[in-house]
């Protein structure tokens, strides 16, 4: 059940971004269909006299909402499981992607040469690659939250010449 959620979410990214390929001018459309493709699909997959398939753990981290939200604004699935900087990260990288397919989109436009065009094509799929990488990390994230980091330690010392590092686990 789980894998077939996923994979009907990857398929309506995956045709969003070809949509958008395909197009001579990229368009907000497009990616909103996808949104709501995504949206509808989780939709499917949840019945009304059913608990979800992903419980919100004791932190009020559920990983399927970390998804979709990922999905619906890049960042925002970090955000809410806390991980700020990964949401700045995210966030950013899709914003240089999505901002320079615009950026070539108007040079294509200006010059016609079809080098531009190419460029605009891999800045979306890079960015299509990157959004969906943000919400599969926020899914993760979304199922560790709960795992038992204090009972792991990591420590490095060194002396002159010589360097160690341990790794200890506590069980």
């Amino acid at each position: 059940m789980k894998c077939s959620f996923i994979m009907a979410s990857l398929s309506a990214l995956l045709l969003s971004a070809l949509s958008l390929s395909a197009q001579e001018e990229p368009t907000m459309s497009a990616v909103e269909a996808a949104a709501l493709a995504a949206a509808d699909s989780y939709s499917l997959f949840q019945s009304s006299d059913s608990p979800s398939s992903h419980p919100a753990d004791e932190k009020g981290r559920d990983p399927g909402k970390a998804f979709y939200l990922s999905l619906i604004l890049p960042g925002s699935g970090q955000i809410y499981n806390g991980k700020f900087l990964k949401a700045v990260l995210y966030a950013g990288a899709d914003a240089y992607l999505i901002g320079s397919a615009y950026v070539n989109q108007g040079r294509y436009e200006d010059s016609g040469d079809l080098s531009d065009r190419d460029e605009r094509n891999k800045y979306l799929w890079w960015g299509a690659g990157t959004w969906l990488l943000g919400a599969l990390d926020a899914y993760v994230d979304a199922h560790l939250s709960l795992f038992p980091d204090e009972n792991i330690r990591l420590s490095a010392m060194g002396t002159g010449q010589s360097a160690s590092i341990s790794l200890n686990f506590h069980f």
